[in-house]
């Protein structure tokens, strides 16, 4: 599916140095999620040493259930694997999503968009790749500590 979105276009400067912009539409190609993809655990939000957050888990999930059996997937959010769905919640704070998703684009060609490949991926090298969504210094240590909160889900299970 192609989508488009308006992009502003920077036409440089006009009469007395203002910056000029035009909007113009652009194709964004939109891949196709996968049905894993769809599979959303709200039970890690919950702990049973809360039962006010595990009976909540349980209520999300039958909200999702019901929404997705009443609507089926919808398909706007542009990722391919979970992981990308992550990432395009931190890459596009306080930038625009073309950058964001150019990034996405740069870390694949680097190999780098896998949680193995981030996790070899030294801090300076992450940087260097995300630094077209700016902010890229926090972005990058957003990115290492949800590296390590997968690190330590994952060894204490």
């Amino acid at each position: 599916m192609i989508r488009n979105a308006e992009v502003n276009v920077n036409l440089g400067c006009g009469q007395h140095g203002a910056q000029q912009y035009a909007t113009r539409r652009v194709p964004i190609p939109t891949p196709a999620l996968t049905s894993s993809d769809l599979d959303l655990n709200f039970n890690v939000m919950a702990s049973p040493a809360e039962p006010k957050a595990a009976a909540l888990s349980q209520t999300l999930q039958a909200y999702y259930a019901r929404l997705l059996e009443k609507l089926s997937p919808q398909g706007w959010w542009p990722a391919r694997t979970r992981l990308e769905v992550v990432l395009g919640a931190v890459l596009p704070q306080n930038t625009s999503w073309l950058n964001a998703a150019q990034t996405v684009n740069r870390l694949r060609q680097a190999r780098r968009l896998s949680l193995s490949g981030l996790g070899r991926t030294s801090q300076s090298e992450l940087k260097s790749l995300i630094r077209p969504v700016g902010f890229f210094c926090q972005k990058a240590r957003a990115i290492r500590d949800f590296l390590e909160e997968i690190r330590e889900a994952s060894a204490s299970a």
